[in-house]
């Protein structure tokens, strides 16, 4: 599966899951858009519901020039999703909050990836928060050999961290 320069106007530009698994290896997820997780978009449990967590396995992908008006320009995760990431790059993507990934009530564990050229965009009203990575509201994100260069936002260039609960950096460069 490759989603290339697909559009959503709210959630998931490239793709959109939802108390699901999502297994994604040697792939492209490239130029995609929507107001939410321009290139993926994955809602875990949902209040008020007996729904399941969603699960995501990305290995060697590349994550290319998507972006969110609002938050997580590649992946916006949130719900008790549970992410695991290794060897992917993340480049050029864009967003208010978390340019490449959004992170809000979830786990991220990441092994060896690259974040580069990723940008969170302030506007008048919004954003600017986490240039490569934002971790909100109970998310958790454990990055080892993970590697960030050339992020840019108005606060956290690489990663902003706000009210989370488990945040573990080993052996990072930024």
């Amino acid at each position: 599966i490759d989603p290339i320069n697909a559009r959503s106007t709210h959630y998931g530009g490239g793709i959109y899951l939802q108390g699901a698994e999502l297994s994604l290896q040697d792939a492209v997820v490239e130029g995609n858009s929507a107001d939410v997780g321009g290139g993926l978009l994955s809602i875990g449990k949902l209040v008020g519901f007996d729904s399941v967590a969603s699960r995501i396995f990305a290995q060697n992908t590349d994550f290319t020039d998507n972006a969110a008006s609002t938050t997580g320009g590649a992946l916006y995760v949130s719900g008790e999703s549970v992410v695991e990431l290794s060897d992917n790059q993340f480049t050029g993507n864009q967003s208010g909050i978390g340019g490449a990934l959004y992170v809000h009530s979830a786990t991220v564990a990441d092994t060896g990836s690259t974040f580069t050229n990723n940008r969170a965009i302030q506007t008048s009203s919004l954003g600017g928060v986490g240039g490569a990575i934002s971790v909100s509201q109970l998310g958790a994100l454990q990055a080892n050999g993970t590697t960030f260069s050339r992020n840019s936002a108005a606060t956290g260039g690489a990663i902003a961290v706000r009210g989370s609960q488990d945040i573990s950096l080993n052996n990072i460069s930024v």
